[in-house]
């Protein structure tokens, strides 16, 4: 069983390019209704989602379709700049998940 389709589609002309399957996903909801999504697709490629609340008054979708080493080089990177800035992201990413997180789920096929 299928979690659900991602349709990816052209960013210049909308046009849809393909629609691939969903076989894994969390979903974290966040104290200001904050959505994070990280979605492992039929293709062993990644979308990542953050949904924003029109109140906040930032973009209420943001969307990436990564494969696995641009999803890890990215993450790298995240570490390598709280590192060089002498901040601990475990810390961070701690303290994220004991105050700010309200609800989150695990789905898979």
């Amino acid at each position: 069983m299928k979690i659900g389709k991602v349709t990816l589609t052209d960013a210049d002309s909308g046009e849809v390019m393909k629609e691939l399957a969903i076989t894994d996903m969390v979903r974290s909801v966040f104290k200001d209704h904050r959505m994070c999504t990280v979605a492992r697709t039929e293709e062993n490629t990644f979308v990542l989602a953050i949904e924003n609340p029109k109140s906040t008054g930032r973009n209420t979708l943001n969307q990436m379709h990564l494969t696995e080493e641009s999803l890890l080089a990215l993450t790298n990177s995240i570490f390598l700049y709280y590192m060089h800035n002498g901040i601990d992201i475990n810390q961070k990413m701690k303290d994220l998940i004991d105050s700010d997180t309200i609800d989150y789920e695990y789905n898979n096929e």
